[in-house]
């Protein structure tokens, strides 16, 4: 069993505000506007290397969009890991 440490407050209010603020399905620009990512291209090179969140790759378009439910647990387990530094470009 792995053991997982308890957020701090500060981190647990950041995530909580991002479910609120976040829509269900989630465009690279929406993660850039809360901080996630600075520009497509910083999301471009995060997916390539498979440092992102889980996505959605679309047929049409070749659109990616990203469940918020997953931008969240992502976050979560990359704070509790203590690599949120490199989680966030």
């Amino acid at each position: 069993m792995k053991f997982v440490r308890p957020l701090t407050q500060p981190c647990e209010e950041y995530l909580e505000h991002l479910e609120l603020k976040l829509p269900e399905l989630c465009t690279v620009k929406d993660l850039i506007s809360v901080g996630i990512y600075h520009s497509n291209m910083v999301a471009s090179n995060a997916r390539k290397s498979g440092n992102t969140p889980p996505y959605f790759q679309h047929y049409k378009g070749g659109k990616v969009t990203y469940p918020r439910s997953g931008v969240i647990q992502w976050l979560r387990e990359k704070i509790n890991s203590g690599t949120h530094d490199q989680a966030i470009g």
